[in-house]
This record gives C-alpha cells, structure tokens and sequence, in this order.
C-alpha cells in the first residue's frame, strides 16, 4: 500500500541490511502491542471478524457488480456485450431502461443488502408487538426477493477467465446473507471500533492516499492525454475535408 502512493512512502522503504521495510514493521508491531495491550481477547477476535466478513460480502456483491457489466467481444473488442442488459422476460422494461444498467445494478445490490440486515436486526433485537416482528420480516424479505429478482431480470457479460463463480446471482446472495446475519450477531462495541477504525482509514486515504496514489495519477494522465490529443485530431480532420 505503501509502494502504491496509498499510506506513506516511508513505510514502503527496504532496509539495506534486511531487505524488509524496517519502518513498517517496528510502526506496526508497535500499534498491534498497544491494540492487544487495551483490548481483551474476545473483543480482539470480534473486530477481527468483523473485518473479515466485511471483505468476504464486498468480494460477494463486487462479483454480482462485475458479472453484469458489459464487456468488449472477444472477436471485435470495440463493441460491448449484452451484460447488464435487461432480459426479454422483465416486465415494464421501458420504465427500467431509464437508469444506466450499471447503476441499476448497484441500487438492486445496495437493496439486497439494505434487506438483509434489516431481516438479520428483526432477528437480533426482536419486537414489542408479535404484529410488528412479523410485518418487519414480511417487509424485508418482500425487499430482498424484488431485489434478487431484480438482478436476475439482467444479462451477464460473456467474459471469458481462467475462474468464474459458478450460479451467479445466487451463490453470491447466499453469501451475502450468511456474512449480514453473522455481522448483526456482533457486539455493539465491535461496531463502534469498526466505525471508528474506518474513519481513521478513510481519513488517510481522503487527505493523502488519493493525491499520492499511483493509479490515480496514471489515470489522471491518460485523461489528460486524451484531452490533449481530441482538438487535435479533429484539426487534422477539418484540415483534410
């Protein structure tokens, strides 16, 4: 992270002597002291989990993302596929075609997630009044079936990889819901931590890592060539007509 502008570059500096990065290692070793100095070991193992489950659903709703994007034709690559288009079958499809299939895709997803843990919290905390407990669970699950129909109502790209995830939407849905229900368990302190550890990291990434990243810089440029190169060419056109 380092060596890509993201962190700090000190951190990304090897030792001669070594050969590691001396700087990140004794930082580092010194915060994960500190850390299990203050915290106990069940509290240590929930916010790691927390963390870990968190990847494990970003990787889940990144495959039903990048599943239903368009992508170049293996035999003409400047042409796109039918991916994220809406299939044959759906209903109103006029009135779906109005938002971007990317976007759409995204809402449905974020839709999904948004019923899964409001499933998930109807289980953790309960209700009151038996009527509400079952009307909450009415309404969540009737969010998540639209939302999942939703997203099998759209093409998947033909992208051709060494490895895909087999029975896509529903193995990524599953997972999603497995790791929500298992976050929803976790303590309420595990939450404020996780909160309170991605502000710090967002802070980093916001005020240095996006000025310093490699990636964004490279981007930078190649907008900036095209840009440049664009009033150019159409001169060289009008030139020649």
């Amino acid at each position: 992270m380092a060596d890509d502008g993201l962190i700090f570059l000190c951190f990304a500096r090897i030792n001669k002597c070594s050969k590691v990065p001396l700087n990140a290692i004794i930082v580092f070793t010194i915060l994960n002291a500190v850390i299990a100095l203050v915290f106990d070991l069940s509290a240590l193992v929930e916010f790691l989990s927390i963390g870990t489950l968190l990847a494990y659903s970003m990787v889940s709703a990144c495959v039903l993302l990048l599943r239903h994007q368009a992508a170049p034709i293996e035999n003409d690559p400047e042409r796109l596929d039918c991916g994220g288009t809406l299939k044959t079958w759906v209903p109103f499809r006029n009135f779906w075609r109005v938002q971007p299939s990317g976007r759409s895709i995204f809402t449905a997803v974020f839709s999904l997630v948004i019923g899964y843990f409001w499933l998930a919290l109807t289980f953790r905390l309960g209700m009151f009044s038996p009527i509400l407990f079952y009307v909450s669970i009415a309404l969540s699950s009737l969010l998540i079936i639209i939302s999942f129909l939703f997203i099998c109502g759209h093409e998947q790209n033909s992208l051709e990889l060494n490895f895909k995830v087999p029975f896509v939407p529903f193995i990524p849905c599953l997972g999603l819901l497995v790791n929500v229900f298992m976050m929803s368990y976790l303590d309420y302190l595990t939450w404020i931590r996780f909160v309170v550890w991605m502000l710090i990291g967002l802070t980093i990434y916001f005020f240095y890592g996006i000025r310093h990243s490699k990636e964004g810089k490279k981007m930078f440029t190649v907008t900036e060539s095209n840009v440049i190169t664009a009033p150019n060419y159409a001169k060289k056109e009008t030139t020649s007509r």
